[in-house]
């Protein structure tokens, strides 16, 4: 019961607003205030599932912690002026073509912000290829050359490599 009611807090409650530099691609149901930068011209996007053709609009948008793209479907698109202050509540992290978008989500909504967003850091561009992901550890390779099972290789036995003979 107690987590009811905390989920609830953390809903109604203006300070808990996910920064957009700390978005991942499993991020779901965010809330985010942002300033929208720029946007991009409309285009016709025909759904592969119905056929049906909807308008697709990109907007940059962002806060104090960085800046990501955000897509905008249909009316949400005509909603959204370059400039204003909005706050989005039930967005998702999206990855398409190694990129990670925020977009609306089916729950979701775009109001006017009451408090505007006045600093935008715009060096932290979230939408940058695999900016979202941590990154891979690099190991040096062994000279014992082990192979897949992680059992020493010929080299490790003591024998000469394939290719040498």
């Amino acid at each position: 019961m107690s987590q009811a009611n905390d989920s609830r807090a953390r809903r109604e409650n203006p300070a808990c607003v996910t920064g957009i530099a700390e978005i991942t691609p499993e991020c779901r149901n965010i809330k985010v205030q942002f300033r929208v930068l720029s946007k991009d011209e409309p285009r016709a996007v025909t759904s592969r599932k119905w056929g049906t053709k909807h308008l697709l609009t990109e907007a940059v948008v962002g806060d104090s912690t960085g800046i990501i793209t955000l897509t905008l479907w249909n009316l949400d698109r005509e909603y959204v002026e370059v400039g204003g202050s909005y706050l989005l509540r039930g967005g998702r992290a999206i990855v398409y073509d190694e990129c990670m978008q925020l977009a609306i989500g089916l729950q979701g909504e775009i109001v006017q912000s009451e408090h505007p967003v006045e600093f935008v850091n715009e060096s932290m561009d979230m939408s940058k290829p695999f900016m979202g992901l941590a990154p891979r550890r690099k190991r040096p390779r062994t000279k014992s050359g082990r192979s897949f099972r992680g059992d020493p290789g010929r080299e490790g036995k003591g024998y000469c490599t394939w290719k040498s003979f």
